[in-house]
């Protein structure tokens, strides 16, 4: 067993042609361990049509919930620390990425896992 880290990312998708941000995102992390972040691993969702969804209240309550069409991404990492890194360097790219698609106001959501990897192996 291994110590890691794993980041779960949601990124919303707003429209077909937004695939390309979801693409952007794959080479910044392809660059990124190019770089040695050392990021071990990573897979993404589809991009378009969305397969995942979350839901978030309006302020108005008697609005209905509305639904946004994420890209989840599973990006494993050597350590908590090295995620906690990756994610500080992945979040102003982000910002940078959806503000020059005209989408300022995009959510994301981040989930941070610390374990351990156990790789199995069919004898």
């Amino acid at each position: 067993m291994v110590e890691t880290a794993r980041l779960e990312l949601q990124c919303p998708i707003f429209h077909s042609y937004d695939e390309a941000l979801a693409m952007e995102i794959v080479q910044f992390l392809l660059d990124a361990k190019r770089e040695k972040h050392v990021v071990w691993n990573h897979f993404h969702s589809l991009a378009w049509p969305p397969s995942f969804f979350t839901s978030e209240a309006e302020v108005d309550s008697k609005t209905p919930i509305a639904r946004q069409g994420v890209v989840l991404f599973i990006i494993d990492c050597r350590s908590i620390e090295h995620a906690r890194v990756l994610l500080k360097l992945l979040r102003t790219h982000l910002l940078k990425l959806y503000r020059s698609a005209g989408h300022s106001d995009a959510k994301f959501s981040v989930f941070l896992h610390k374990g351990e990897r156990l790789d199995w192996v069919a004898l």
